[in-house]
């Protein structure tokens, strides 16, 4: 009579698929296949022509453990908050693990209240062996590499992980705006509606607040008045670690609310007090001076066709000049901004020093 194999149930979202499948593998191989695996889009777990959502409620319904992969592309899908939801419904035992830049101390609940870890290294792959051997009392090997930890990372889409890498730990607040609506061309109560149509195009989940618009990881919020007189603005904030699938999606959103040459899209980051930047002109444009930067108008400079400035949200009374945090704001003419070109140009700016990351600061 064979003995039953435990079975865990990888929650996730299809669009990690690849990264997920080859993590399967891994972990079969190094528990001896002594326990199946539930994964949605292997195209094993589901057979072809089998009603999907019944399967999945078949294979939460069959698993003792649930992994919930917590990453950029699962985070803007439902998905995996009812899975975890209707598991840990049952008494079954939820672990979520942050993968792929996410932070699950950044996580709200009730997600965020379950007790996991997260993947950053190969030590965050060993703990998937721990779970296992403390669920079921096995005593597999916590033997990941870090050449398997890396041939991971390298299957992740370029969309996923934050092309900025530990810089992004030091960005507060990533936000991208129409700084005076005066220059918009459609009906104010049109805003919602195109930035609506623009998010169900691209397939990210939302929820409506008046005019604002919520998801994970980002807001929409406008500050408008019916005559315009007060220039308004109209922003998108969101998480700096879903920057390179959500920034693309805002800008397109935002120039088609704008539809017109007068207006400017401005995309700025808002650093944490770590940040200090080069505050005296001539130091700051001497470390510039051989590289592909050129002098722009307003005292601004231009790299890549991206126009820059960097300053600090200082508070000045009778008695003193309180320093502010560092921001960096970046246009572009005809708002054609590039966000590979913004990524260099953090890069760039943290390399020549003009950014500078000092624990001291205050």
């Amino acid at each position: 009579m064979s003995i039953k194999k435990p079975k865990i149930f990888f929650s996730h979202s299809s669009k990690d698929k690849d990264i997920l499948l080859k993590l399967k593998d891994l972990f079969i191989t190094k528990t001896g296949g002594a326990i199946d695996v539930f994964l949605s889009s292997d195209g094993q777990s589901i057979p072809f022509g089998r009603n999907w959502v019944h399967r999945v409620e078949e294979g939460m319904n069959d698993s003792t453990l649930m992994i919930v992969f917590v990453t950029p592309n699962s985070l803007r899908s439902n998905w995996i908050y009812f899975e975890a939801g209707y598991v840990y419904s049952k008494k079954i035992r939820v672990v979520p693990v942050g993968f792929l830049d996410i932070d699950l101390s950044t996580i709200p609940p009730p997600l965020g209240l379950l007790q996991g870890f997260n993947i950053s290294n190969k030590d965050g792959l060993d703990n998937l062996i721990s779970v296992v051997n403390d669920e079921y009392e096995h005593n597999h090997d916590n033997n990941f590499s870090d050449e398997e930890y890396n041939e991971l990372i390298h299957l992740g889409d370029s969309f996923i992980n934050n092309p900025l890498g530990e810089i992004c730990n030091y960005i507060k607040k990533l936000c991208i705006e129409i700084n005076d609506c005066r220059s918009i061309s459609c009906k104010i109560e049109e805003i919602p509606q195109k930035a609506t149509k623009g998010l169900k195009n691209s397939d990210i989940d939302f929820m409506q607040n008046d005019q604002n618009l919520y998801g994970f990881g980002y807001e929409f919020k406008t500050n408008m008045v019916e005559n315009r007189l007060n220039p308004g603005y109209i922003q998108f904030d969101i998480d700096p670690n879903l920057m390179a699938s959500l920034t693309p999606i805002a800008f397109k959103i935002l120039k088609d609310i704008l539809d017109s040459d007068n207006g400017e899209i401005q995309l700025r980051f808002d650093f944490t007090t770590e940040i200090s930047y080069i505050k005296r002109k001539t130091q700051l444009t001497a470390q510039l001076a051989n590289t592909d930067v050129k002098l722009g108008e307003k005292n601004s400079l231009i790299f890549e066709d991206q126009i820059f400035n960097i300053g600090s949200f200082d508070r000045f009374n009778a008695r003193e000049h309180v320093k502010g945090p560092t921001y960096l704001s970046i246009s572009a003419k005809n708002n054609e901004l590039d966000l590979d070109k913004i990524n260099n140009l953090v890069k760039m700016l943290f390399q020549k020093k003009i950014l500078i990351i000092n624990d001291d600061y205050s």
